[in-house]
């Protein structure tokens, strides 16, 4: 791999910092996060994962349809939801942070909660909750929640 220096100004730069984790982050692996440029997991995904993904209709909320398309890598794919996230971002040609913004803010949850969620053997909790923030969205939330449950 080839590795060039570029110069950057001090808001960029304090941008970087803020969207780094300590220890962990390169300026590199930061840029990399907010463009949803990865590596092997994302680029990998089978096409009968991507032929598998749920479809929604134009009129289909945003935020339900990445956070059940989000569930659906975790869940099927063994993804995890951050790889899942970043999955989702690049397909849609979007910035990581938007893609979290659609399954955290929108559903008044921490990326932790979500995480807690995500963990549980049964989804029933996400699906609750789903339900209650679109309720004219109810039956397609629970055959979702219905074939993602069912085993393999």
């Amino acid at each position: 791999m080839n590795y060039y220096k570029i110069e950057v100004d001090e808001d960029v730069y304090k941008y970087l910092k803020q969207h780094a984790t300590p220890f962990e982050d390169t300026p590199n692996s930061v840029l990399r996060k907010i463009l949803a440029i990865n590596k092997s997991d994302i680029n990998n995904l089978n096409n009968d994962a991507i032929k598998n993904l749920p479809n929604f209709s134009s009129g289909f909320p945003e935020a339900l349809s990445q956070t059940l398309i989000m569930i659906f890598l975790v869940k099927k794919e063994n993804l995890s939801r951050k790889k899942a996230t970043n999955y989702i971002a690049k397909i849609k040609r979007i910035r990581y942070q938007t893609v979290i913004s659609k399954y955290t803010t929108q559903l008044g949850k921490k990326v932790y909660e979500i995480d807690r969620l995500l963990d549980q053997i049964n989804l029933n909790e996400f699906k609750s909750l789903l339900e209650k923030k679109f309720p004219n969205n109810k039956n397609y939330i629970n055959n979702f929640f219905n074939e993602i449950q069912k085993t393999p």
